[in-house]
């Protein structure tokens, strides 16, 4: 965007987002984590901000570049084709309650009873299942990955 919107330095749309976050909605803007390969082909984790249409006309109400007009009626233009062809919503999926994270701590924490370090253990296992389900914490945990909580804690189990 930083390129479309003709700034010289790339990171100067993170920084209008920044300076105005509090005007962006969670559908306006989200972070991906992407791996590249790195020096000596390590990996590399890159954080890359990706804005939504309504989050890029924002992006460009803000933009002080002599490009920023047309690049807000683009946007626009391509808004009002997108309106007439409403994209589905995700479906929501229901929460973990509070009972539900406690009786998985129990679970948690009979499998690790006996370890040493067993905090480490705890932490482990509770990292493991995050990245099964694909869940960062601090977000609760999704009733619908009930089957990958057990076959992962299975799985965690028997080693």
């Amino acid at each position: 965007m930083a390129k479309a919107l003709e700034y010289a330095n790339p990171k100067a749309v993170t920084m209008i987002y920044n300076k105005h976050y509090d005007e962006f909605t969670e559908a306006m803007s989200l972070v991906l984590k992407t791996s590249t390969n790195g020096i000596n082909n390590s990996l590399r984790e890159l954080n890359t901000r990706m804005f939504s249409l309504r989050g890029a006309h924002l992006v460009a109400m803000f933009a002080r570049t002599p490009v920023a007009k047309e690049f807000r009626k683009w946007v626009l233009d391509i808004l009002d084709k997108e309106a007439g062809n409403p994209q589905p919503t995700p479906e929501a999926h229901e929460k973990f309650s509070n009972k539900d994270n406690q009786n998985l701590a129990r679970i948690i924490a009979l499998m690790t009873q006996n370890f040493r370090f067993r905090d480490a253990w705890n932490n482990a296992i509770w990292y493991a299942l995050r990245e099964v389900t694909g869940i960062p914490s601090p977000y609760p945990m999704e009733v619908r990955l009930v089957p990958s909580i057990a076959s992962e804690c299975e799985r965690i189990w028997h080693v």
